[in-house]
Order: structure tokens, then C-alpha cells, then sequence
């Protein structure tokens, strides 16, 4: 995942050329939320998922906090199962939104804090993050549109099928200056309550140089309980 998320930022910092929007994401409560009900926080919880670009990982709770952007964060680890790589993931609940921290540039210097997920859902349901950043002195305007599609999605994976899933359609768009924001694809995010992230499918277009579908899906998963939990 944390593959994915570096490539839709790198891929909207990449346009040459492209109303100001303030995103929902500007506006989240100083305090973090923990995200337990999302998707467990016990470390003998894990996540497997495989792409189609044979990248095979597996997310795990780490059962830990962490302090990032002023705000607490619920820690992960996503282990690439080819070459043992750990990337470090951090979610939270804010208010009715459920957050992740994207890693802009793939060095885990810069994040910012992207709404992914909305509790309660319904079809229509909208919110949007923007980010604006300098790339070789350039000031970029980036911006996700994001959408609740579906709420009854039935998903199936290799160890059985999962109902009652949310879909969101991301459309990810850029812009320079005072120039009109450029449609550059979309990213569709498949989730379960009480189970979490379930597939992300991406496609991305920015002008003629640069293309790419990736989509990486759930191969397995396992829910620990809490031991409070009855």
C-alpha cells in the first residue's frame, strides 16, 4: 500500500502544468482517534495482499503509538515478502473520517495527513484532501476527489467472500499557479469495517509521459480479539 500511495503523490508532483480549494483534511481536531474499530490494533492481527506487479506484503499491527504531524497515530508495519523491506504505515480515526499519513516522496521525510474512509458511509457521501508543496520552485496544487460509490459490495478473495463493502472513488487531479486543475486518473479504495483496507485499484494518466495501472488486492487476513474483548 504504502507503494501505492508514494506513486499517486510522486505522479501528481510530476505535472508541468495543470479557484483555491481547502481540503477536508485541513480542517481534522488536534486529537487522533485510535482506529481499532476501522481495523484491529493487536499485533497478532495481519493483513497478506499480492499486486499485479507481483509485489506480495503483509501489514501488522504494531500495538504502538506514535507522534507525527502533532497528532497520535495507530502504528504499522508493511513487510515486503520479497526482499523483507519494512515500510511504516500510520492510521487514526478524526471526528466521523478515518486518516492515513501518505509519504509523498517515498523517503519518510514529508507526510500529510489524507482522509481515506468516512464512518457510517452512504452512496454519495464526499470529501476531498488537498496539499500544496514546491517541486524545483514551482508551487504545486494537489487535489483527491473522493466519492462513497458503493456500500454493498460483495468481495471475493482466495479464502472466502466478504459482503458489505464500501467502495471510494479517489480522482486525482493537479495544478500550477492560476491554471485549471488537470484530470490526472483515479484511484478506487476498497473497505470493510472491522476488517480494513481490502483492495486499492489505481490508474493513472498525466499527460503523454507517464501511465500506470497498479492494483494490489487481499490474499488473506486474521483478526486477533483484544482479551478485554468479550
Amino acid at each position: 500500500m504504502k507503494k501505492l500511495l508514494t506513486l499517486t503523490g510522486i505522479s501528481l508532483v510530476l505535472l508541468a502544468s495543470c479557484k483555491k480549494i481547502e481540503g477536508d483534511n485541513k480542517n481534522l481536531d488536534p486529537d487522533n482517534e485510535t482506529v481499532e474499530e476501522m481495523m484491529s490494533t493487536n499485533p497478532n492481527s495481519f493483513w497478506e495482499y499480492e499486486s499485479n506487479e507481483n509485489d506480495h506484503f503483509i501489514r501488522k499491527p504494531t500495538g504502538t503509538k506514535q507522534m507525527m504531524n502533532e497528532r497520535e497515530w495507530d502504528f504499522y508495519e508493511a513487510t515486503d515478502q520479497n526482499t523483507d523491506w519494512i515500510t511504516p504505515e500510520y492510521f487514526a480515526k478524526n471526528k466521523d473520517k478515518y486518516v492515513m499519513l501518505l509519504d509523498l516522496e517515498g523517503s519518510q521525510q514529508e507526510y500529510i495527513e489524507v482522509i481515506v474512509y468516512k464512518e457510517n458511509p452512504k452512496v454519495g457521501d464526499k470529501f476531498n484532501n488537498t496539499h500544496k508543496m514546491s517541486v524545483s520552485g514551482i508551487n504545486v496544487d494537489l487535489l483527491i476527489e473522493s466519492e462513497v460509490i458503493s456500500i454493498n459490495e460483495t468481495f471475493n478473495y482466495p479464502n472466502g467472500t466478504i459482503e458489505g463493502v464500501t467502495v471510494i472513488k479517489n480522482k486525482l487531479k493537479g495544478k500550477t499557479g492560476i491554471t485549471p486543475y488537470i484530470d490526472c486518473g483515479s484511484a478506487y479504495l476498497y473497505f470493510k469495517k472491522g476488517i480494513g483496507i481490502l483492495k486499492m485499484d489505481i490508474d493513472i494518466s498525466i499527460l503523454s509521459f507517464y501511465n500506470r495501472e497498479y492494483t494490489d488486492t487481499l490474499l488473506d487476513y486474521y483478526i486477533e480479539e483484544d482479551e478485554n474483548e468479550e
